[in-house]
This record gives structure tokens, C-alpha cells and sequence, in this order.
């Protein structure tokens, strides 16, 4: 990862921030990523299939072992450069349980979990997890949730880079119906967050802790999709119930009064 040009005011951030920083350090990332795929949604025997995925990233192992059998250099290189050292895995898996022919419950869960040794403080930031938005918790604006408690000040201008953790954990259960033709309507609810996997002075409350459930972002709402031989366009409107940034006691309530809306291509899910 390299960051070819940036800006004064991108240089200050990352000054302030030694966490984010590091997540930013140019560096040579080389492993092996693995991905298994199970799919029952073409199996027409099956009522209520299932979909999973399971992904595997392995970062700087080989080149660990290289180094060692041929620099004695205090810091790791290759080619000059140093090289990220992490693991990376997360799991997702969707289930579709058929109410009718045309109505259909669909449930997913997620848990992503990494973690950076040797090299690195922090995974390279392509690599970390973000929460909220129009595929994730959709009563939360997109990477505005976490990590964990963390709600950054007004006047933060780093929060859109600083809101990623090593942690991701969601669940999501959606209700979808026809209205009319190509008309689809659609109830749901998100829960979800992220976490850091350890203590970070500039990202208050990030850590995961035992008490995770109380720490996630939690939303209802309703959409419409025009859904035309599987091209989506699809509105969805939403309202948290839970807010995991505010004070302990303060965090549930439906907050209608502002609700988020998302709008994009294909299903969340």
C-alpha cells in the first residue's frame, strides 16, 4: 500500500493520530487469501437454502521466512520496503426461508476478526473492518459506527478515517414481499459494530470487550426496490433504536425524528 500524493490537511490527521498513522504506513502487503463458497440457492430441491462465505487473508509469513534466511536487518523489507504482517478472517452466511412463493424471510450473519503481529501495529487500512451504510447497518450513515463506544467530536475532521476496527460483527434480518410487477417492498432490522482488538488512547471505548452486545448500533426501517430481471435499485429508510456512543442508559429509543436514507445497487444481501 502506498500513498502516492496527499494533502497538507491529510498529513495533520495522520500527525494527531498515531493509530491511524500506522494503519497508513507504506507498506508491501503479500500472502495468500483463501475463499470457500457454499450455495444452495441453485439447488431447486431446497426450500430454504443457504448461502455462506468464508474468507482467509494471510499476510507476510513468506516473506517472514524469507527474511530470516537472507537479511539479518533489524527491520523487515522486501525490496526495500517493509511488508504487512497480519491474519484476517471472517465468515458470512445468509438464509433464505421461503413464507410463500413470493414472500421469503432472509437472515444474515457476519463476524470478521484480524489481526496484525510482527510488522504491523494495525491492519493496512484497505484491510480494516467499517460498519454502517446501505450494506451493513443501514440506520447508521456509512463507516459512522464504532469502534465499539467511540463517537468522535463535531469538529473531528478524521472520524471518516478513524471509525474502522479489526473486529466486525452484524446481523440482519430482512422480510421482503412484492407490491406490484416490479415493484418490491421490504421490512428489516440491522444490528452491528466494530471493535479494536486492543486499547487506543485516540479511539476512546474502541476496545471489544465481554460487554460487546450493549455496544451494538441497532436500526428498523422499510424499503422499496425496482427489481427488473435481477438489475436492483433500491431505497431503503431507517431509524436507529440503538445508539452505542451515548451515555450507558440513554442508548435505546426509537429515533424517528431522523432517519437515514440509503439508496444503491442490488440487495444488501
Amino acid at each position: 500500500m502506498n500513498l502516492v500524493n496527499t494533502s497538507p490537511e491529510f498529513e495533520t490527521i495522520l500527525a494527531e493520530n498515531e493509530f491511524l498513522q500506522s494503519s497508513f504506513d507504506q507498506k508491501f502487503i503479500g500472502g495468500l487469501t483463501y475463499t470457500f463458497t457454499y450455495n444452495e440457492l441453485l439447488s431447486s430441491g431446497i426450500r430454504n437454502p443457504f448461502f455462506v462465505t468464508l474468507n482467509v487473508d494471510v499476510a507476510g509469513n513468506g516473506l517472514g521466512l524469507l527474511n530470516k534466511l537472507t537479511s539479518q536487518t533489524e527491520k523487515n523489507t522486501f525490496l526495500g520496503l517493509e511488508y504487512a504482517q497480519y491474519y484476517k478472517s471472517d465468515i458470512n452466511i445468509q438464509h433464505y426461508a421461503y413464507i410463500s412463493k413470493t414472500q421469503k424471510l432472509v437472515t444474515r450473519l457476519f463476524a470478521g476478526f484480524g489481526f496484525p503481529y510482527g510488522n504491523s501495529v494495525t491492519l493496512p487500512f484497505s484491510k480494516q473492518y467499517f460498519s454502517g451504510g446501505p450494506y451493513s447497518v443501514r440506520a447508521f450513515r456509512v463507516r459512522s459506527l464504532g469502534p465499539g463506544t467511540y463517537y468522535p467530536n463535531d469538529d473531528d475532521a478524521s472520524s471518516f478515517f478513524d471509525q474502522a476496527g479489526d473486529i466486525r460483527l452484524e446481523a440482519n434480518l430482512e422480510y421482503r414481499v412484492p407490491i406490484y410487477s416490479f415493484l418490491k417492498g421490504a421490512l428489516f432490522a440491522d444490528a452491528g459494530n466494530v471493535w479494536l482488538t486492543n486499547e487506543n488512547a485516540a479511539l476512546p471505548g474502541g476496545k471489544f470487550t465481554s460487554g460487546f452486545i450493549r455496544e451494538l448500533g441497532v436500526g428498523v426501517g422499510t424499503g422499496l426496490r425496482v427489481d427488473i430481471q435481477n438489475f436492483v435499485i433500491r431505497l431503503d429508510l431507517a431509524a436507529p433504536i440503538q445508539k452505542p456512543y451515548l451515555p450507558k442508559g440513554e442508548r435505546f429509543g426509537f429515533d424517528w425524528k431522523n432517519p437515514v436514507l440509503n439508496f444503491a445497487i442490488g440487495y444488501p444481501f
